[in-house]
């Protein structure tokens, strides 16, 4: 859930009517992107704190959200593929989740992109 202090935040971020009683929803958005095709090491990781994850996972196969978790994805030479990070997002106007958000956003085709480039063959 999506602190009150957080709600407030968004409202003087985003613009919207103080009295505004939306939802959120998880979702998962791609970081660190310079980070791809690098190694899995101490400067990497460096990176990945900056993130103030709730955990990190390398090389993942979870299909349960947590909030703030960094997901990991390296190859057998230990060469990062691909992160991402688990997030809520507030549900504003017609949005109805996150999988609606990213598909907006074409999200998904641009992760569709990375993973193709970056995915264990």
């Amino acid at each position: 859930m999506i602190e009150e202090q957080d709600k407030e935040l968004f409202r003087q971020i985003a613009d919207f009517p103080s009295d505004y009683k939306g939802s959120s929803s998880s979702s998962t958005i791609p970081v660190l992107q310079f980070l791809y095709g690098r190694p899995f090491d101490d400067y990497a990781k460096c990176f990945l704190l900056s993130l103030q994850p709730s955990s990190i996972v390398v090389n993942w196969n979870k299909l349960d959200a947590r909030r703030w978790r960094v997901n990991v994805r390296v190859d057998d030479q230990n060469i990062i593929q691909y992160i991402e990070q688990e997030v809520e997002v507030l549900c504003l106007g017609d949005v109805e989740n996150g999988h609606d958000l990213n598909n907006r956003v074409r999200l998904y085709e641009y992760k569709e992109e990375l993973q193709e480039k970056f995915w264990f063959k």
